[in-house]
Order: structure tokens, then C-alpha cells, then sequence
């Protein structure tokens, strides 16, 4: 619980109250804090909590399988998606400014951003031509 609060929540339980409260002081605070040590190498410190960024690269990457996989990717196709992925990015930079939008799924920003990346790509391309 403890190392989940500190992965997803904003404001974390803090280890007093870990110790104290919800282990009602059967465990000193370095016997928690070496469990927790033992619990991160355990998972190779791969429990930590994705974020927008992780989930954009992740869209795109299965898109790019997904489209080079039914129909051959011209170089066109891979500039335009590699173009949405700064986009998105760009984007994923900005929202971690807003305070209001951590009530949303790290997934579902990610999933905007690319959507917006896209759009704001096409609206691009078209103004070139």
C-alpha cells in the first residue's frame, strides 16, 4: 500500500502513518523501508506508475505495427507519424503544467494528445499544399 500511494497517489501516505496506523508498530520504520527495498528489486523497480508519455509512444508504436502490417508504409507515413509524435509530446509537456488534469487517466490524456496530434498534423499538411 505504501509504495502504491507513493507510485499513484498526489499526496502519499507518509511512513509514519504506514508504521503506526496500519501496522499498528509491529515494524520499526527501517524494517519498512528495507521491505520496500527488497519489494522494488524484486519487480526491478519496474512497479513505478506510467505516465502520459509512456502511453503516447506506446499508441503510436502499435499504430505503426498495426499500419505496416496491413498496408506497406511509405516514407511519407513515417514522417507524418514520427510529426505526430513531437506533437503529441510537445503536448504531454504542456498538461503536466495543469494541476486540473491529473483527475484524468495518464491513458486517456495520452489517447487526446495523439488525437490532437493528428489533427493538428492534417491541418498542417493541408496549408502546404
Amino acid at each position: 500500500l505504501f509504495i502504491a500511494s507513493k507510485n499513484l497517489e498526489v499526496d502519499p501516505l507518509d511512513l509514519k502513518t504506514c508504521v503506526q496506523t496500519l501496522c499498528f508498530n509491529k515494524y520499526s520504520k527501517s524494517q519498512f523501508l528495507d521491505k520496500e527495498t527488497q519489494i522494488r528489486k524484486a519487480c526491478e523497480y519496474e512497479n513505478e506508475a506510467p505516465c502520459s508519455l509512456d502511453f503516447i509512444m506506446l499508441y503510436l508504436r502499435l499504430l505503426k505495427v498495426q499500419l505496416s502490417e496491413q498496408m506497406n508504409l511509405g516514407e511519407q507515413a513515417v514522417v507524418f507519424l514520427h510529426d505526430v509524435q513531437t506533437i503529441a509530446c510537445d503536448l504531454s509537456k504542456s498538461v503536466i503544467l495543469d494541476a486540473n488534469l491529473f483527475n484524468y487517466r495518464p491513458s486517456i490524456l495520452a489517447a487526446c494528445m495523439v488525437f490532437l496530434g493528428f489533427q493538428l498534423q492534417f491541418e498542417i499538411k493541408q496549408k502546404e499544399r
